[in-house]
């Protein structure tokens, strides 16, 4: 294992929204220059798109895609939801 493969696949925290959430150290990073793109860096953006590019070449070419989405509403949650509102299960 090269020792950025170590780095890269090391889990973190980051918090989005208030909310936090556990992904790898290489997720966290696209995640940052994604943001950074779509904030106006345009070298951020050309290495976003490049990363996205180069994951869609990698996945597999037999895989179906998403036909259906169930919704299911589950009621009122703990957080914000006013009786108007459907929450989802995450």
């Amino acid at each position: 294992m090269l020792p950025h493969e170590a780095v890269l696949g090391q889990m973190v925290t980051v918090r989005e929204d208030g909310r936090e959430r556990r992904i790898t150290a290489a997720e966290a990073f696209l995640l940052h220059v994604t943001k950074a793109g779509l904030g106006g860096d345009s070298q951020a953006a050309r290495t976003a798109l490049k990363a996205i590019e180069e994951a869609r070449a990698q996945r597999p070419r037999d895989k179906e895609r998403v036909s259906v989405i169930v919704y299911k509403p589950i009621g009122h949650c703990q957080t914000k939801c006013t009786a108007d509102d459907r929450c989802l299960i995450r």
